[in-house]
């Protein structure tokens, strides 16, 4: 869950109606709290399943003890497509409400040059070498040295 999660400014919190607030919901959000993030919003899916008050009741009070604060809330089905359209403006809302991006946030890793690993040649015995070979059995221009 942490892996480039760090330069995210917003989270969205997805909750199943029919499974409501999870362990692994409580440890996102753990995480999210960690980082500081101050900008999201709550879904609950599958509304076509199950009723979704309960689930968004208890995410909506587990998620107010955060940093995140209140949240703005919507449910969704992904069968029927109910809902859909109130997620897409709640997005375009929490999308305006961001601050401008940090340009250090913005650019991608792959801008940089790629590094190639190049073995070490010099003072120190076996530098560089593939794990499993030894000093003394190196192979050099076709023979075994011992």
């Amino acid at each position: 869950m942490l892996a480039g999660v760090g330069p995210v400014p917003a989270v969205m919190m997805v909750v199943a109606a029919d499974d409501g607030w999870m362990p692994q919901s409580a440890e996102h959000l753990a995480a999210v709290d960690a980082l500081g993030i101050g900008h999201g919003l709550l879904v609950v899916t599958r509304r076509d399943r199950a009723d979704p008050r309960p689930a968004l009741g208890e995410a909506a009070a587990e998620i107010a003890k955060t940093c995140l604060g209140r949240v703005e809330a919507v449910t969704v089905s992904g069968a029927t497509g109910e809902g859909v359209d109130d997620l897409l403006g709640v997005l375009d809302r929490l999308v305006a409400a961001l601050p401008p991006a940090r340009a250090e946030v913005v650019s991608p890793s792959w801008a940089s040059p790629p590094r190639r690993w190049r073995p070490r040649r010099g003072r120190v015995p076996c530098s560089g070498w593939p794990m499993g070979w030894c000093c003394r059995f190196r192979r050099r221009r076709g023979r075994w040295r011992s």
